[in-house]
């Protein structure tokens, strides 16, 4: 019998310099790889299925999902997602500042203005084509990610199309 040593760890908690104030999907990678330089071969992840019902407290409980097929939006990336406009982009950094300062993840907070700065960008591609449905692909070495908007949803709908690997 073969015996593994491994790390159990949710998501929001690897938060990193490159994050928006909690953990987010590339920090995975950056879990994979430190996991590798120790010598650990197994990660066991809370479900980081969609919860945001609200954007409150509520929706910070991962056991609470409202979909098996959709990614929680809160772990994106905004950097790998798409490009603010310059006034969007201070706006951003000076929301990430205070954001990362914080002791502990503030979900709601990181949620709400998350969302705010993904209409953003969904609003600048939407101006960009004619289309009123915007798609994304994000493609890491880990996984593929496609991020779906249209103007009828209030949230964007993130669906995992690729299987992750480390």
């Amino acid at each position: 019998m073969n015996y593994y040593a491994g790390v159990s760890v949710p998501l929001f908690s690897l938060r990193s310099a490159q994050g928006f104030g909690i953990g987010e999907f590339p920090d995975l990678k950056k879990l994979a790889d430190w996991c590798v330089a120790a010598g650990l071969r197994l990660i066991q992840i809370l479900p980081i299925n969609d919860t945001s019902t609200n954007g409150g407290w509520n929706d910070s409980y991962p056991y609470n999902a409202i979909s098996t097929r959709h990614l929680h939006p809160v772990y994106l990336n905004i950097d790998a997602v798409g490009t603010l406009d310059d006034d969007d982009k201070a706006i951003f950094l000076e929301k990430k500042r205070q954001l990362d300062n914080e002791e502990f993840a503030n979900y709601p907070e990181v949620f709400r203005h998350k969302m705010f700065f993904l209409r953003k960008i969904y609003e600048r591609q939407c101006l960009n084509s004619a289309s009123a449905t915007s798609a994304t692909t994000i493609t890491t070495s880990t996984a593929s990610f496609n991020i779906t908007v249209t103007d009828s949803l209030a949230t964007p709908s993130i669906i995992f199309t690729g299987t992750a690997s480390c």
